[in-house]
């Protein structure tokens, strides 16, 4: 089982005329949702030929969040004029001939109390002899359903140079608390259908802020052709690389790459990669060793073998690729980056890159890393576990992982449980022949208190088509997403977690063992979902058998 960490721009004239008006006080707490009761014109109105429309609700609402909810299509300046319960729409334009408009109310605005719609408004009416008849009909998931839009794309619209799809869609709508949505009215055509979370409350998609997923293929709609699609919405994505803005020396024998962000070490980097010369250019030399370090995890240590001279130097890097921040962006670097070397910089003192240990089971071998590599022929280090709770201390034995790292075994570590490891040495030597005598670290260390996990399986019934891809199946809970492959159409989640989940069974049509949301610069399709199962609930120690679907 693998894891994975692991979701129209309207011109209005708005009067706003007098605040929110307020019913008597009193009674219980109202609960129950606002609603659209009734309006004008009646929905499929063909031969419209008037200047308003009107909606009404069923109670007092928050007006404002009402007119920033408001969606046209085509966009038609309008205003926007209250009488009690009832919002009119006055058009400032003249409408299209023979064009199917919509009016579309969403999810996230509310009454007075703050309850908030269960369902979108839609209304449809045509100027013409008749009203656009495609439908679409489909599932999204997501953290927020109430931030959560749709896009309907033309595909002819679509192409590897599109960088703003808020310019292009024709269509928009909201789902459901169920996560349903409905596109009607729609012309005739092949689509793209883009879901996608409004985290800034501008109802439109902003690349990096904001989550999205995409369909596994484009929609084709016909008068006699209704289609049904599912979308995941991912997490938003990091867009931004990361950038190294500093270069410090921390001893003679090492420097510091300063980066903006966290970030990843490629591991088929070479040392031949990293490159510092003297401002003239003309004598070059490469590290001994690159690390990172886990105290930092937005910086790189450099390590040479020879100590660095005072003066300017030049760092260049002859693959950015090397490095990338922890979203898989590459480093955007402006070769070369000129740093100095002071006169005098104290030695860089050996210390445990980390002061505290957390284990997630009492099974795992243990390793501590210190922040610089060490001789380890010349070095000499004692051991002692002390447990906290016997309150009885004991030397360990351990073995070199290599000239950073440490790795040792304690048999008697159970759940819940809390040490200290101490480390003591009356000589070390680290790797550029400084030595340092006398020293101590110590570092606690705890064991997570026993996980509430239980187990799922059952079979996909779900016909299969093999030429999309391997099928597999993920439960996606309030924190994790977690994958599993099938063996025949048997599946099984063991030691899951405790809690509600939504299982998910898909192609994986790259076979990298996860699901491909898609992309959208250029847009590229999501991985197909074969059948979406809502509310699965895993109890600890339990076993959930025979869930079809």
């Amino acid at each position: 089982m693998k894891t994975y960490s692991f979701f129209v721009f309207v011109v209005a004239v708005i009067l706003l005329g007098c605040a929110n008006p307020k019913p008597p006080s009193g009674g219980p707490p109202d609960k129950t949702p606002p609603k659209v009761i009734d309006f004008y014109p009646q929905n499929m109105t063909t031969k419209f030929a008037d200047k308003k429309i009107y909606i009404v609700f069923s109670k007092w609402v928050d007006r404002n969040s009402v007119l920033n909810n408001i969606f046209l299509n085509p966009p038609l300046k309008y205003e926007a004029k209250w009488s009690g319960k009832k919002l009119y729409i006055s058009f400032l334009e003249d409408l299209p001939k023979n064009f199917t408009i919509s009016f579309f109310l969403g999810t996230n605005y509310a009454d007075l109390d703050g309850n908030k719609p269960n369902e979108p408004f839609s209304l449809f009416f045509s100027t013409g002899e008749f009203i656009d008849s495609g439908v679409v009909v489909g599932k999204v998931l997501a953290k927020d359903l109430t931030k959560t839009f749709i896009y309907a794309i033309p595909t002819s619209l679509v192409s590897d140079s599109l960088k703003d799809i808020n310019k292009i869609f024709h269509y928009r709508t909201q789902p459901n608390l169920n996560g349903i949505f409905k596109f009607e009215a729609v012309k005739p055509g092949s689509y793209i259908l883009v879901a996608f979370s409004d985290n800034n409350g501008n109802k439109e998609f902003d690349k990096g802020i904001d989550g999205f997923g995409i369909c596994s293929d484009s929609i084709l709609i016909s008068p006699v052709l209704k289609d049904t699609v599912a979308i995941i919405v991912a997490s938003p994505k990091d867009v931004t690389p990361p950038q190294l803005f500093d270069i410090v020396c921390v001893s003679k024998n090492v420097v510091k790459l300063k980066f903006s962000e966290p970030i990843r070490l490629d591991s088929n980097f070479a040392l031949q990669d990293f490159i510092i010369s003297d401002t003239s250019g003309r004598k070059e030399s490469s590290p001994e060793v690159v690390s990172l370090n886990s105290d930092e995890p937005s910086a790189l240590f450099v390590y040479f073998k020879d100590k660095l001279v005072q003066g300017d130097y030049y760092f260049k890097l002859k693959k950015h690729s090397v490095i990338s921040d922890t979203s898989g962006n590459k480093l955007d670097f402006k070769s070369p980056f000129r740093f100095r070397v002071p006169a005098e910089i104290p030695l860089f003192e050996p210390e445990l890159q980390a002061k505290k240990m957390i284990l997630s089971t009492p099974l795992q071998e243990m390793y501590v890393a210190f922040n610089i590599p060490l001789d380890t022929a010349k070095t000499n280090l004692k051991l002692n576990f002390v447990n906290l709770e016997k309150k009885d201390t004991i030397p360990l034995k351990f073995r070199w992982k290599s000239n950073f790292e440490i790795a040792f075994n304690y048999a008697n570590i159970r759940w819940r449980s809390n040490f200290i490891l101490i480390i003591s040495s009356d000589s070390i030597v680290d790797y550029f022949g400084n030595k340092f005598v006398s020293r101590k670290f110590t570092q606690s260390i705890s064991v997570a208190d026993e996980p509430s996990v239980g187990t799922i399986q059952g079979k996909l019934l779900a016909g299969i088509d093999t030429t999309e891809g391997k099928a597999m199946i993920m439960a996606i809970g309030k924190d994790r997403t977690y994958f599993v492959h099938l063996r025949g159409l048997d599946w099984s989640f063991v030691n899951l977690p405790e809690g509600e989940y939504t299982l998910v069974a898909f192609y994986d049509r790259n076979g990298d063992g996860f699901y491909d949301f898609g992309d959208l610069f250029p847009i590229k399709f999501s991985e197909k979902i074969i059948r979406i199962l809502d509310k699965i609930q895993v109890r600890k120690s339990w076993t959930v058998e025979e869930i079809k679907f």
